[in-house]
């Protein structure tokens, strides 16, 4: 399944995160690794320049250096997990209406990245852009719990 994800993944390797939010950033990495998934991401989006700037501002924090070096090499330069998109087609009026609407336009990377997608799935943290936004043409806007919950499966218990 191809998703995209929002900087919440990036956020929460932040020294300043919750030791909860860092324990779920590396669980949607384990999620990542060890289930089909497939991130698609703009090459120039926030997204992208974020990762970029957090590798080197907490590579004096190890378990985000340690983290976010994973991601790197297993994810973004992996093919089979990461699909890297150029050039962005142009959204549909009605999602750019409502991006428009409310201070939603720095998250049309995530939408031009979505599009790209058979199911057009978005993992955010954001609950203000998930009620603002809807289903909107086809896409699934849906929060890491409910992906947690319903796309990584349970380690099997005896």
């Amino acid at each position: 399944m191809e998703l995209v994800v929002n900087e919440w993944f990036l956020d929460w390797h932040s020294p300043n995160a919750s030791m909860e939010e860092q324990k779920h950033a590396g669980l949607f990495l384990k999620c990542l690794l060890e289930n089909d998934h497939k991130l698609v991401l703009l090459r120039e989006s926030p997204f992208m320049q974020k990762l970029h700037t957090y590798r080197k501002a907490f590579d004096f924090y190890i378990p985000a250096r340690l983290s976010l070096k994973t991601f790197f090499s297993n994810i973004l330069n992996n093919s089979d997990k990461c699909r890297i998109v150029e050039n962005a087609l142009p959204l549909p009026a009605e999602l750019e209406d409502k991006l428009s609407q409310g201070n939603f336009s720095s998250d049309r990377y995530l939408f031009e990245s979505a599009q790209e997608t058979e199911q057009k799935i978005i993992v955010t943290t954001d609950q203000r852009l998930i009620a603002h936004i809807g289903q909107t043409d086809n896409f699934r806007l849906i929060t890491f719990e409910d992906f947690f919950q319903n796309h990584c499966p349970k380690p099997e218990t005896s």
